[in-house]
C-alpha cells in the first residue's frame, strides 16, 4: 500500500514548505531536515518551560473595592474621565422654537412689553458709559501727584475706575 507524502511547495522567498493536511498555516522546513513527527504542533519546544509571558491584569478585573472595605464605589468609568453632556445654550431652554400661531402671538405680545425696557436700558448703559469717558479724560488731565497722600489718592481712583471700566465692558 503506497504511503500518501504531504504536498510541497515553496514559499515567496523560495522556502520549501510542507503544508498540513487541514486547513491553517504553511509550516516552514529548513532545508533537509523533516518535519518531526513525535512532537505536536500545540506542545513547546523544549527548553521554553522556563521563559513564561508576564500576565497583565487591567483594573476592571481586579475584585471589587467594596470586598475590599473601602468606602469609595466603582464607577464604570475611571475617574477623570467622566463624559459630559453636550452642552446646551441656554436661550433654546428658556426659548422654545415657535411652531404655531397661538406660540407666535404669545412671542410677539411678550416682545412688545419688554422691548420698551430694553431701550431705557440701553440708554443707561450708554450714559454710564459717557460718565466713564469723561472720568477717564479727567484723571488723564491731573497734574502729578505733588505728595506722597495724593499719589495713594489717585492710584485709589485708578483703580476704582478699572474695576467699573471692567464692569461695565462685562455687560
Amino acid at each position: 500500500m503506497p504511503t500518501r507524502e504531504a504536498p510541497q511547495s515553496r514559499g515567496s522567498r523560495g522556502n520549501l514548505q510542507t503544508r498540513p493536511p487541514g486547513p491553517g498555516p504553511p509550516r516552514l522546513v529548513p532545508g533537509g531536515l523533516e518535519p518531526s513527527a513525535a512532537r505536536p504542533l500545540c506542545q513547546p519546544q523544549p527548553g521554553a518551560h522556563g521563559t513564561r509571558p508576564k500576565k497583565i491584569v487591567f483594573e476592571d478585573e481586579l475584585p471589587s473595592r467594596t470586598l475590599l472595605g473601602s468606602k469609595k464605589s466603582i464607577r464604570a468609568i475611571p475617574g477623570g474621565h467622566v463624559p459630559r453632556p453636550h452642552p446646551v445654550p441656554d436661550y433654546e431652554l428658556k426659548y422654545p422654537p415657535v411652531s404655531n400661531e397661538k406660540d407666535r402671538s404669545r412671542y410677539a405680545a411678550v416682545f412688545q412689553d419688554q422691548y420698551p425696557e430694553f431701550l431705557e436700558l440701553q440708554q443707561e448703559v450708554g450714559s454710564a458709559q459717557a460718565k466713564l469717558q469723561q472720568l477717564e479724560a479727567l484723571l488723564n488731565s491731573l497734574p502729578p501727584p505733588r505728595s506722597q497722600k495724593e499719589a495713594h489718592v489717585a492710584a485709589r481712583v485708578w483703580r476704582e475706575f478699572e474695576k467699573k471700566q471692567l464692569v461695565s465692558h462685562a455687560s
